[in-house]
């Protein structure tokens, strides 16, 4: 067995003791349904040291590391029903409260939380700008720790002669033949422009250099690293907060998910976002992305900008049954990926 896999291993079995700390009525090798489920409840709750959550592959793979540390050492095998299947993790995530949504007119209130002549802020609020207008996943644009490699580069960045900024995106959940995609930044003439945030954002260059290296950093730190997941949702939480809002009642996917949301109320098809979203696996999924053109991303970012009443709440379970219809009409092979 590989050092990574043991060290998963190890830290699964702390949190499960972590977990048992206050529950002297269950031994160490009962991993029943029942609380294999509350196992589940509470890493859902629980934090990461850098003030992340845990995502659903991560308690799946600490499920397996406790069954495999009881049958090895504890002594004993847990029973078979221990094992949580996928689709009963899903069930416990469906259960979890649903976050808000961070639409494109409320970028306006965030923007006066961030002070763009540094350079972490610029960085942070063109991530924000660019999830929200680009339906993208905040781990498209922003890695979990300085150790990941499929984030965003100056080399990934491009101005086209016509001035339009351009993100080539190496890795994404929907990409499953790794083809990597373009995401074309939309302009509009607010002050919250993503285009805008993007273009200072790499104009200001690397931090303390004189020059950019192609390798560093697309959205760089103060100390020209990659700007962090986790850090990217605590910037938007005190944003959030210092604008009024509920900040627990946001998280990353809510940039994604409120850009969804604020094209769904101005009357936007939903097969147009499902694949402007790249909710769709496949191919064909991705050619059709491209067709979309930039006058009508622009068109979008200049109406979502606007205050606009929800139609009604945007059901993503729904978009994914789009999504997956539109992937069957036009790609043979094409899929869904639950939870994107």
């Amino acid at each position: 067995m590989g050092k990574s896999a043991l060290g998963r291993r190890s830290a699964a079995w702390k949190l499960w003791l972590a977990f048992l700390a206050d529950k002297p009525g269950i031994a160490k090798s009962d991993f029943s349904d029942t609380n294999c489920a509350l196992f589940t409840a509470f890493m859902f709750q629980r934090r990461k040291a850098n003030g992340s959550t845990y995502e659903i592959t991560t308690i799946t793979s600490y499920i397996s590391g406790i069954r495999a540390v009881i049958a090895e050492s504890v002594g004993g095998e847990p029973s078979r029903t221990g094992h949580m299947s996928a689709q009963m993790l899903r069930g416990c995530v469906n259960l979890r409260p649903k976050k808000s949504r961070v639409r494109n007119e409320m970028l306006g209130k965030l923007l006066p939380d961030f002070d763009l002549s540094i350079a972490i802020d610029r960085s942070t609020w063109a991530v924000i700008t660019t999830a929200v207008h680009g339906l993208c996943r905040l781990g498209e644009l922003a890695p979990e720790t300085h150790a990941g490699k499929f984030y965003p580069r100056r080399k990934d960045y491009s101005l086209s002669a016509e001035g339009r900024a351009n993100i080539f995106i190496a890795r994404s959940k929907t990409d499953v033949n790794h083809e990597g995609f373009h995401l074309p930044i939309p302009r509009n003439s607010t002050a919250t422009c993503p285009h805008r945030a993007l273009v200072e954002a790499v104009a200001a260059g690397a931090p303390g250099r004189l020059y950019s290296a192609p390798e560093d950093p697309l959205f760089p730190d103060s100390s020209n690293r990659a700007v962090l997941k986790y850090y990217v949702i605590k910037r938007l939480r005190r944003a959030l907060t210092r604008a009024g809002y509920n900040a627990a009642e946001f998280s990353g996917h809510s940039l994604r998910k409120g850009g969804a949301q604020s094209l769904f109320n101005r009357g936007l098809d939903m097969r147009d976002i499902a694949c402007m979203g790249r909710w769709v696996i496949g191919s064909q999924s991705l050619r059709l992305y491209r067709e979309i053109t930039d006058d009508a991303r622009d068109a979008w970012a200049t109406l979502c900008a606007a205050p606009t009443p929800d139609r009604v709440t945007l059901s993503f379970e729904e978009l994914r049954q789009v999504a997956s219809g539109t992937a069957r009409s036009t790609a043979q092979k094409g899929e869904v990926i639950a939870g994107v």
